[in-house]
């Protein structure tokens, strides 16, 4: 083997070492060898959250109750179970890159009690954790946070503002938006044992429709007729009235009489009932109330007039 040949080779021996030296070093030490874990496993089985901000205490509350999460603020909103349960998973799982440890540089980051987003854990009363959420991080992704009792700040990749709907660098009071959960109904072919539609028409007379599953089969039944349906066409029905979602809630008062109700009930004796309100606004974006048990949901009219028409039109 020739000299060039071997000084070739240590150099490139050298440059190797080199390169797997730098990176080995804590310099180029990947985030998560720095990360410390803030949250505890506790965190996830919290029932209540309180969010709010400075310590005014303008914000909301979350609780889980028997009917399941709600939000409460000025009245009770349905939360969305599947998000509160991923938010709070993720908080028990947060972790950070500690900054600064000083409690007289917590204003530099919006981290003071006065300034800060609080969100507060509980369990049956008992306080889990509280975390002070400050302004945004180099990334919009991040943020910087701490513990209420501690003066050590943290770097979190996680865009904690942005989940109550807050867009600005620093916290602002949180929204609920995020979490409230607007689905009015949905109703699966496999749970049916029965759905009814009963209203009102335009000419005051009382219209109904039924489709029922009856010994393995779907029927389906107005004043004037049964039909059997087969499970495509009674799929296909349902989809076209479900799922049912809503434009936002509303204060539940003042809801006049019903011009139309649902009732659904299902193989196992789950039963609900919604039931059709008044419509207003501009043509094209008129809206109707309806209520569900202590809810009371804004949908597009529009979503509501296959219940009207049933499976081919009143009088069918």
């Amino acid at each position: 083997m020739s000299r060039c040949t071997l000084i070739l080779l240590a150099l490139v021996l050298t440059l190797l070492v080199g390169v797997y030296a730098l990176h080995k070093s804590p310099r180029y030490q990947s985030r998560e060898s720095v990360l410390v874990l803030l949250g505890r496993k506790d965190w996830a089985l919290a029932d209540r959250i309180d969010v709010y901000l400075g310590d005014k205490g303008q914000g909301l509350k979350m609780q889980r109750t028997p009917r399941g999460w709600v939000i409460i603020t000025k009245y009770e909103k349905p939360a969305n179970k599947v998000l509160v349960k991923e938010f709070l998973a993720n908080l028990a799982r947060l972790r950070g890159e500690e900054r600064v440890c000083q409690k007289d540089l917590l204003a530099r980051f919006s981290l003071t009690p006065k300034k800060a987003l609080h969100i507060v854990l509980y369990r049956k009363g008992k306080l889990l954790g509280h975390l002070l959420i400050g302004k945004r991080g180099p990334t919009w992704q991040s943020v910087f946070v701490r513990e209420f009792s501690s003066p050590c700040v943290y770097l979190v990749w996680s865009n904690l503002l942005a989940r109550f709907d807050i867009w600005k660098e620093v916290p602002d009071v949180p929204k609920e938006k995020e979490f409230v959960d607007l689905k009015v109904l949905d109703v699966p072919l496999k749970g049916l044992k029965s759905l009814k539609f009963s209203g009102t028409l335009p000419d005051h007379k009382r219209w109904f429709w039924k489709i029922y599953r009856q010994k393995g089969s779907f029927f389906y039944l107005t004043p004037s007729r049964k039909t059997r349906l087969s499970a495509s066409e009674a799929e296909k029905f349902l989809r076209r009235l479900f799922p049912l979602y809503a434009e936002s809630l509303v204060e539940p008062r003042d809801f006049p009489s019903p011009t139309a109700q649902v009732i659904f009930q299902s193989q196992l004796g789950r039963q609900v009932q919604i039931e059709f309100g008044p419509c207003g606004g501009k043509r094209g974006e008129r809206v109707c109330k309806v209520r569900k048990g202590p809810y009371v949901y804004e949908v597009r009219e529009e979503l509501l007039r296959p219940f009207w028409q049933g499976l081919q039109g009143p009088g069918d």
